[in-house]
């Protein structure tokens, strides 16, 4: 039973009742609206940037390691000092 605009769960338990089944008309009463709307594009939008979050997370996890033979603050206050040379 696919749901569309509007509220279709009254429409669904009646066709469930009218088939006889009060268990399965129970089940269907137990069922959240379905999202529509701005919630439905921030439900979506939030799994896209999970899923890229995810896709970049593997790549990065899949490249090889890189030793500067320098740590990193130690680099970065390097080339902060070349900058601020070329900048006087």
């Amino acid at each position: 039973m696919a749901h569309k605009k509007g509220n279709t769960l009254a429409m669904d338990k009646r066709a469930v009742q009218d088939a006889g089944s009060t268990e399965a008309t129970r089940d269907i009463a137990d069922l959240p609206e379905p999202i529509e709307g701005p919630s439905l594009s921030a439900v979506l939008n939030a799994i896209e940037r999970e899923l890229a979050r995810w896709k970049w997370n593997k790549h990065l996890s899949q490249r090889p390691t890189a030793d500067l033979g320098i740590d990193a603050a130690s680099l970065l206050i390097e080339v902060r000092h070349a900058r601020d040379a070329e900048l006087e």
